[in-house]
């Protein structure tokens, strides 16, 4: 259902996310999405990739509306509203997810904090690291890889930025490996807690 929605109205990439957002789904104890109807939890599920990359703002050319979508998938449009809200809920979704947002939107809803406390959206971060040719690339997982445009490869393990000297750049690499264990630690837990 959700790729025969997809075609003509989302692009592979968009629809990547709501299948992958239905496996996750599939796989959960707290919700079963056996129960109910199928057709409300596909237009649920669209409904919340629609709304954490902003297809409901009329400038985005792959604009859509709750109207739209209800009406494809046979159901109210509040029913799946409610049912949006609580796939969002029972997932922990907030804006710029990474696994169901463009990376453009995740790069707005995601910062990074330099070596001197100061705290940057990620956007900003990656244009401060292409004036010295670098690029900073967020992975699924939350790791921010540093990398040389022309190799596409990481800058000699070390990351170099315009306004840090060596020692600061030691210390945001330090910084940065010690977020990506904190985040790996933080999904390990939420996949026990998801397996229990």
């Amino acid at each position: 259902m959700i790729m025969e929605f997809a075609k003509g109205r989302l692009d592979g990439e968009l629809a990547g996310f709501a299948v992958r957002l239905v496996e996750r789904l599939g796989r959960m104890r707290k919700l079963d999405i056996t129960r109910g109807r199928p057709e409300i939890w596909a237009g649920s599920v669209v409904y919340v990739i629609a709304r954490l990359n902003f297809l409901f703002d009329r400038q985005n050319p792959l604009y859509l509306t709750g109207d739209e979508i209800a009406a494809f998938f046979g159901a109210g449009k509040s029913t799946i509203q409610n049912k949006a809200g609580v796939v969002e809920k029972a997932c922990r979704l907030r804006q710029g997810h990474p696994d169901y947002s463009r990376a453009e939107i995740a790069d707005m809803f995601t910062t990074v904090e330099l070596p001197g406390g100061l705290v940057m959206p990620m956007g900003m971060f990656k244009l401060t690291l292409a004036a010295k040719g670098l690029t900073a690339e967020t992975e699924r997982d939350g790791t921010i890889r540093v990398r040389e445009k022309e190799e596409d490869e990481l800058a000699d393990g070390r990351v170099e930025n315009a306004y840090l000297d060596d020692e600061e750049s030691r210390e945001l690499e330090r910084r940065l490996a010690e977020r990506d264990r904190e985040r790996a630690a933080a999904k390990a837990r939420e996949r026990d807690a998801l397996n229990r």
